[in-house]
């Protein structure tokens, strides 16, 4: 017990003086890409979702973390909406949902790196890898954006290298250009649909934090919104990288350092608190005698008492009841069956020999048959049960 509240202790030391340490280390930048509305992160969303209210003044932004079935069942009238993740991973039905809305005068816009096969095959997309120039000393060329409409159009937007990865190297029929890459190739394109728009978009980084902070950009993210109408925005928040595990409890903690310090701190004490439980002293198990088997010596005891009182009969029939319950039990004769029938299923079974067989049966019918029964007749009936359990134990074997 004394050494395992040493471990204990050491445990909650070692766990403090790491606590301190990491609550004392500055905090390091986290370049996940989650493009949510509640991270400050700088491949977040927070500083877009924050601008919404400027760039479509006057009207309501509804934040939805729901499938497209849902929102279809949900959104009424026609409206914004705004798709901004990595991946968008949307069944192909689920996309004829929006669709739908965008038939009856609904906008959408999507920025993302990839595209389902169903989408790029509707809207003729193909997408490559964007490649920056870089000088004999390795400087990176230009990497920026242009908006083909409005009275800035040669006005370009610059981004650090590898923020813009992807260009439209192909768009189907009917797609208008919005924005262009340096190389003047697109990535932004917008495609009527019935009454609305669809609004695609490869360089979903550029509306990240980072980027929207970075110089003037933030003017190309409004001259891009500029496309939609003033109208209520739907704000998506279901498809978005690693929105499953988003809610889980676990995931809140790892994402915050103290929390995720803590948690593994009081995982080591545990591991370290099970080994030193393992490794305890153990007691000294008592032999415990196996229990004896009091019913032979009450059957001899009530053996001695009807002998000394020489009450034969009674002994013989007790003694060849027990002889025809085990027989009955050893070779699975019905309970009922009598003595007869005893005697010719064990002479049919051969378990002794015939002769053997018949004599102690006719003894037994005997004994059961007199009044009296005399010391000699009991010590008869005794031996012949007992040599004919030995023949049974022989050829058993």
């Amino acid at each position: 017990m004394k050494k395992s509240f040493i471990y204990v202790v050491a445990a909650i030391v070692i766990g403090s003086l790491l606590f301190v340490l990491e609550w004392q280390k500055p905090d390091e930048t986290n370049w996940n890409e989650s493009y949510s509305q509640n991270d400050k992160i700088p491949f977040g969303n927070y500083v877009l979702y924050d601008l919404l209210e400027d760039i479509f003044p006057e009207a309501s932004v509804v934040k939805v973390k729901k499938d497209l079935p849902g929102l279809y069942r949900e959104i009424l009238e026609p409206s914004n909406f705004i798709f901004i993740s990595d991946q968008f991973n949307v069944f192909p039905s689920h996309f004829e949902n929006l669709l739908t809305l965008v038939g009856e005068g609904s906008d959408v816009f999507v920025a993302s790196h990839y595209f389902p096969d169903e989408i790029a095959e509707r809207f003729g997309l193909e997408t490559q890898a964007n490649v920056v120039s870089v000088d004999k000393h390795g400087t990176p060329g230009n990497n920026f954006l242009r908006v083909l409409y409005g009275e800035k159009m040669s006005k370009v937007y610059n981004y650090k290298p590898g923020m813009l990865p992807f260009y439209f190297s192909k768009y189907g029929e009917g797609g208008e250009v919005i924005a262009v890459n340096h190389d003047n190739h697109p990535v932004v394109v917008r495609f009527p649909e019935g009454d609305g728009h669809v609004i695609l978009c490869c360089v979903p980084k550029a509306f990240t934090n980072f980027n929207i902070l970075y110089k003037d950009n933030h003017e190309f993210i409004s001259r891009i919104f500029s496309f939609m109408p003033i109208r209520q925005v739907v704000w998506d928040e279901y498809y978005k990288p690693g929105n499953l595990a988003a809610s889980s409890p676990i995931r809140v903690i790892l994402n915050n350092r103290s929390l995720k310090m803590a948690y593994f701190t009081l995982l080591a004490a545990m591991v370290l608190y099970l080994f030193s439980e393992l490794k305890r002293r153990q007691r000294v198990i008592p032999v415990v005698p196996p229990p004896t088997n009091s019913s032979i010596e009450f059957a001899e005891t009530l053996g001695h008492l009807y002998f000394y009182y020489k009450n034969h009969k009674n002994l013989a029939e007790k003694r060849i009841l027990y002889f025809m319950d085990k027989v009955k039990n050893m070779f699975h004769i019905p309970l009922k069956e009598k003595e007869d029938g005893v005697r010719d299923k064990l002479i049919r079974k051969q378990v002794a020999p015939k002769t053997l067989i018949d004599k102690l049966f006719a003894h037994i019918s005997k004994v059961k048959g007199s009044d009296k029964v005399v010391e000699n007749d009991l010590v008869i009936l005794n031996s012949l049960i007992e040599e004919f359990e030995e023949e049974v134990k022989e050829n058993i074997k």
